[in-house]
């Protein structure tokens, strides 16, 4: 497929082309970059059938691929309206250009020039109107429609597997983007008169806030500093509301020392502590410098082979024992779960300050009561939970009969997500649990639902566990006296409505299997 062609390919089609090429994708907003699911690029997937869902509910929504490893894409912007056009221009006199490779005009007079992905850049600017895209940053490619109204389009292309066989960037390239690097690290602070540019506000803004409360400011006096260094020097300056959570994130901590601890390291924005805590509680968890104020917790516990963490924003994160031992994987699961990304601690660093969180997850996790039970039980029964909540706890009552949620259940398998609502695929009625297996299946793995992948085999095996079963061609009326039919499944109230105690392993475990048709 030539350039032109992948270019005219409606959005939904090209978004596909991408995946099955092995290049991970996910929505952005129509004629923006702002991301349309929750974890943003680190939600980005090559699943057909998630792409087809995301791409049916926003079939004008731009495409979004995340650089570095993801996508085996290093990528230099250039943004000509802040001067990446005499940068560029400067580097070409002075060094000469690189081998040929994709290239990509933005819509808005930019360029992307993709390059092959090397290990140990990090994302940042190069030059005044020129940035470095790697491991934790994302592009918006071609056939997306810029703001301005002008697609974004591929220059150089040559064939369906360019993308694929991208040039080795320059080795100029490469050491400007390691000396800009160690420059950043070794800067023992910004200048004060220096602009702080998109894509570098919230980290400049939180190392502010946390020296701030370093020095024993209340969360008063670091929001008033921040609002004003947000308008005088970012560029553009953030929403009020997310400098007003910033301050908010700093200000947990005790004042006088960010998380208790004694070293502060300006360019990281860290606070770090090094040595394992006794006895620790969720407080001394949520100190760690680690989580560099992207995320808290509320609560740790032990469910069936996971350790569950809840965050104050009540999402879950979901940790294999094996993987603590990992913080890169731990790091993708927190991204998952939490929709943010916690950043690498410093170099030399990343060790003792997992190994720390690691111990306090492993610890907590241990205090939690219910932890040893049977693990498939418990995992089953905490799905099913979190399942009912998210979509609202419905439940029959006098207004609200079983045949209406039976009814919502049918227009969701006509209709896709009838009014923007969720279907009640978990609800409550007549004294017990009603769930339909197939239905539940397909919101768990939508981006409106948990965002969680299961075979029915896993499901029917779930349900089994709490004694579920199945109910065929079940018949109520609405309250318009209309009969409407359904094959549901049913088990106790408890499961959802309460934190039970674990009734007994029936004996008719294989039995249950025996009647099951997907």
């Amino acid at each position: 497929m030539t350039a032109g062609e992948l270019d005219s390919l409606p959005l939904p089609e090209a978004a596909l082309w991408y995946a099955l090429r092995g290049f991970p994708v996910f929505p952005c907003r129509p004629r923006g970059k702002e991301p349309l699911v929750e974890g943003g690029f680190h939600a980005a997937t090559t699943d057909e059938w998630r792409i087809r869902e995301w791409w049916r509910r926003w079939p004008e929504a731009n495409i979004g691929v995340p650089t570095g490893a993801a996508s085996g894409w290093l990528v230099v912007d250039i943004d000509p309206r802040n001067g990446g056009d005499e940068a560029l221009g400067a580097w070409l006199a002075k060094y000469g250009r690189w081998a040929a490779t994709c290239e990509a005009t933005t819509g808005g007079g930019g360029r992307h020039i993709l390059f092959r992905h090397v290990a140990g850049l990090r994302c940042g600017p190069l030059a005044l109107g020129v940035d470095l895209k790697t491991d934790g940053g994302y592009i918006v490619v071609a056939p997306s429609v810029h703001p301005s109204g002008n697609r974004y389009s591929w220059d150089g292309m040559d064939g369906a597997d360019s993308l694929g066989r991208l040039s080795e960037p320059p080795g100029w390239l490469l050491r400007l983007a390691r000396e800009r690097h160690t420059q950043h690290n070794s800067a023992a602070a910004v200048s004060l008169d220096e602009p702080i540019p998109e894509g570098r506000r919230n980290g400049t803004l939180f190392r502010l806030a946390a020296s701030l409360r370093a020095r024993g400011l209340s969360q008063a006096g670091i929001e008033a500093a921040l609002l004003a260094e947000n308008q005088t020097r970012c560029r553009p300056p953030l929403p009020e509301s997310e400098v007003r959570l910033i301050a908010q994130s700093a200000s947990r901590y005790p004042a006088g020392a960010v998380g208790g601890a004694t070293t502060y390291e300006p360019p990281g924005g860290a606070v770090f502590a090094e040595v394992r805590i006794e006895n620790p509680t969720i407080e001394n968890l949520n100190q760690l410098a680690l989580w560099g104020g992207r995320v808290a917790f509320t609560a740790v516990r032990r469910r069936g082979q996971y350790i569950e963490a809840v965050t104050t924003s009540g999402r879950l994160i979901r940790l294999k024992p094996a993987d603590l031992s990992s913080f890169s994987k731990c790091q993708q699961a927190i991204a998952a779960g939490a929709g943010v990304w916690v950043p690498t601690p410093p170099r030399g660093k990343a060790r003792l300050w997992w190994d720390a969180a690691a111990s306090v997850l492993l610890s907590l996790a241990d205090q939690d009561s219910v932890g040893n039970d049977d693990p498939l039980r418990l995992e089953a029964a905490a799905l099913l939970r979190e399942s009912w909540e998210a979509i609202g706890k419905p439940a029959a009552s006098g207004s609200i009969k079983t045949g209406d949620l039976i009814e919502r259940l049918k227009q969701f398998e006509r209709l896709g997500d009838p009014l923007g609502v969720h279907p009640p695929v978990v609800f409550v009625a007549e004294g017990q649990t009603w769930v339909h297996p197939r239905k539940w299946r397909i919101w768990l793995g939508t981006p409106r639902g948990l965002n969680r992948h299961y075979t029915m085999a896993e499901i029917y095996d779930f349900l089994a566990a709490l004694d579920f079963r199945p109910e065929r061609d079940l018949t109520r009326q609405t309250t318009s006296g209309v009969a409407v039919k359904l094959d549901l499944w049913a088990g106790p109230e408890n499961w959802i409505t309460g934190l039970p105690d674990l009734p007994e392993k029936p004996d008719h475990d294989s039995a249950m299997s025996s009647c099951i048709s997907p």
